[in-house]
């Protein structure tokens, strides 16, 4: 999530974070509109808890209800939950977070491709779902952890078998790819890049309309 006044302090999530191996954790966020339905998130908590992978877990403060009680004791030392906002950009560009289950928003869609993080894809809404499929079918940088919609409720036990492919060796290929993708997202902005000249020609279409 961005925005807002941050739920937990940059250093203490990084100070968190800097416990656990290279791109073993997986930050979970569905960005600030999502509303995950009770069941939803039980099911999520449940894969969560099932696939012992280390994760922060980004829930919307106005939803953090939804997270099952005793949830956060069972899962202590592994698992962190932050309601509210959190400082996002930097949790993705830590060395330990490795993967980005995500709403597949094109604003969070960009900033796991700037930190090469592989994504794993539940849309919820909207353009979410073609989001999903470009990253999934055409960019290689994502796998799908969840094809319904907001209300979907998805099956815990697949769920924790996709989270835990993810972060073990199935997913190596994938991360070295989002890695590659990174370095070309990076060159295209830089000044003579494709991005940089794109955007220089829309400013000089503006300047002849004004």
């Amino acid at each position: 999530a961005r925005g807002g006044e941050a739920a937990v302090a940059a250093a203490d999530l990084m100070a968190w974070l800097d416990s656990f191996p290279e791109g073993s954790v997986v930050y979970v966020c569905f960005g600030s509109q999502a509303v995950l339905p009770p069941a939803v998130a039980a099911a999520l908590a449940e894969a969560l808890e099932r696939s012992a992978v280390p994760f922060v877990w980004v829930v919307n403060a106005g939803n953090s209800s939804v997270v099952p009680d005793g949830f956060e004791a069972r899962v202590a030392g592994r698992g962190l939950v932050v309601r509210g906002w959190a400082p996002q950009v930097a949790a993705l560009r830590h060395a330990a977070v490795g993967w980005f289950m995500t709403h597949c928003g094109w604003n969070s869609t960009l900033e796991a491709v700037a930190a090469g993080v592989p994504m794993l894809a539940w849309p919820m809404t909207g353009d979410q779902f073609f989001d999903a499929r470009l990253l999934v079918d055409e960019a290689r940088v994502a796998v799908r952890a969840c094809a319904g919609g907001i209300g979907f409720v998805p099956d815990a036990g697949e769920l924790a078998s996709v989270l835990a492919d993810a972060t073990g060796e199935k997913g190596r290929n994938m991360r070295a790819r989002a890695k590659e993708l990174a370095a070309e997202a990076a060159r295209a902005v830089k000044k003579g890049g494709r991005s940089y000249a794109d955007l220089e020609g829309l400013v000089q279409e503006i300047r002849k309309l004004c």
